[in-house]
């Protein structure tokens, strides 16, 4: 007699597999937040290059990857900071104590945007 477990699985469905991802990124996504949130406990707090380069390729994959699973307000604002970060290390200056809190603050920000927008769109791929 067979058991349900020697049967064999069914393929996932397309709309299956994209929640599975969707889910992962979720995950990934909170792991990245509170990354943020260890970094930048301190608005104030000064930025070193090597953790600006860090915030920035997270802030670049964040900015891909959010409007893929359906977060485009997450994509759009991680973008703009990617963008600031990349002009800072760029410039190899100091960054001014207003312009470093105002970003630091942005980057925060970015968990309440995921919170505001009510979670990923089902159904939504591409554009972000």
């Amino acid at each position: 007699m067979r058991r349900m477990s020697d049967a064999p699985q069914q393929p996932l469905t397309l709309q299956e597999q994209l929640g599975v991802f969707q889910a992962l990124f979720l995950e990934r996504l909170e792991g990245t937040l509170a990354t943020f949130d260890e970094l930048l406990r301190e608005p104030g707090a000064e930025l070193p290059p090597d953790v600006l380069r860090h915030l920035h390729a997270q802030l670049h994959k964040l900015a891909g990857s959010g409007g893929t699973f359906g977060l485009p307000e997450l994509s759009r604002q991680a973008r703009a900071l990617e963008a600031q970060a990349q002009a800072w290390l760029e410039a190899g200056a100091e960054i001014p104590a207003p312009d470093r809190v105002a970003w630091i603050s942005g980057v925060l920000g970015l968990r309440q945007s995921v919170k505001a927008g009510g979670g990923p769109q089902a159904g939504v791929a591409g554009g972000g």
